[in-house]
């Protein structure tokens, strides 16, 4: 999660020069992503699963969202197919560990 959070904060002057409340958002995204991967780190809980699982899945179907809409949509191609896998990866190992996590 730390990848795709500092890939958020790479794709924040594209998103304002697009639309300043998009790199607010990105700015938010990647903050929170870098908080809770330090959080589960440290202390792995299944609250914090739980939210990190939910939050990550709706990230990607938001994301998703606005490549069939075209809102917002994605011209850093690389920058955000790196920035997609990885959250991906972190949800694919999360569903895998949930269940010496959720003991």
């Amino acid at each position: 999660m730390i990848t795709a959070g500092i890939l958020h904060f790479m794709a924040m002057p594209e998103r304002y020069g697009a639309n300043p409340w998009f790199a607010l958002l990105f700015l938010v995204i990647g903050v929170t992503q870098i908080g809770w991967a330090f959080l589960f780190a440290k202390k792995p809980s299944k609250a914090l699963f739980l939210f990190i699982l939910f939050l990550n899945s709706g990230l990607l179907l938001l994301w998703l969202l606005t490549q069939i809409t075209n809102i917002g949509a994605e011209p850093m191609f690389v920058l955000n197919s790196i920035r997609k896998l990885s959250e991906l990866v972190v949800l694919v190992v999360l569903i895998r560990s949930r269940k010496y996590i959720l003991r």
